[in-house]
């Protein structure tokens, strides 16, 4: 099971690259779709891609750029048109189930968008802790406190020498690190996410989400969603750290049973 290409040149060839991972083709059930998180890989869905039955085909995507090469898309909307394509060449049936971790929530929510305005039908939308429309209102602005001014500075660093250290790489013409590829997808998709724009979703959602809070994302139990979908959405709490939410086995049991469930 391949998770993530390697390509390792250093000249650009879109045409050899391509977002969607086959995990498991053979099987009659509704196709799931994993999409990825900030980082770009698709290597946090492994653990539970072992779970599913045989028949069960599996699919992930990953970001472009993961491996040095590609250009990256510019924006939610555009990676998502560009795996929603993909999507459509490997499953020519009108069924598709989508599903996605903190900023893949965002990428399947988008996705799904667009598979209804091709009439296509989406049995299941599933975020697992991915935080909707309201999240910078509802969100306290972190103060300038002396950590988060040395964060910032340590991330200002490190971003100077990964610059630099991409500079070498290129002049002497070797292939990017899997840290330095992995740091410059992730920085260009949190601005990706920024300047994404939440339009409504006329269909029903399922979302996963860490316990509700007092204050904050957290202190709203649909995380936002509840301003732009207009189903039914089901909301399941798990006391699971959301850096490594997909990865709970307690996450991903439920989510195996939500499946189980929309079968019978």
């Amino acid at each position: 099971m391949l998770l993530i290409q390697q390509n390792t040149g250093l000249s650009a060839d879109n045409t050899k690259f391509n977002s969607l991972i086959t995990i498991n083709k053979s099987g009659d059930n509704t196709p799931i779709f994993f999409f990825h998180g900030v980082g770009g890989n698709v290597l946090n869905y492994h653990k539970i891609s072992k779970k599913f039955d045989k028949d069960q085909p599996v699919y992930a995507l990953q970001a472009r750029g993961v491996d040095g090469l590609t250009d990256y898309a510019n924006s939610i909307e555009e990676m998502a048109r560009f795996y929603v394509d993909e999507m459509l060449m490997v499953n020519k049936t009108n069924r598709f189930i989508l599903a996605g971790g903190s900023m893949g929530g965002l990428l399947a929510y988008e996705a799904a968008r667009i598979l209804k305005s091709l009439d296509k039908k989406v049995e299941m939308l599933v975020l697992f802790d991915t935080g909707g429309p309201n999240k910078l209102r509802t969100t306290k602005k972190t103060k300038k406190s002396f950590s988060n001014l040395l964060i910032n500075a340590l991330y200002s660093l490190k971003d100077l020498t990964v610059k630099f250290r991409v500079s070498v790489h290129k002049y002497l013409k070797i292939p990017l690190p899997f840290d330095i590829r992995f740091f410059l997808v992730e920085k260009h998709n949190f601005v990706c996410i920024k300047k994404y724009i939440h339009n409504s979703y006329d269909g029903d959602l399922t979302l996963f989400k860490a316990p509700i809070k007092s204050s904050g994302l957290y202190s709203d139990p649909y995380l936002g969603w509840k301003d732009v979908v207009s189903g039914n959405i089901k909301t399941i709490i798990v006391d699971a750290d959301h850096s490594y939410f997909v990865e709970n086995t307690q996450v991903q049991d439920l989510f195996i049973n939500e499946l189980s469930k929309k079968r019978t």
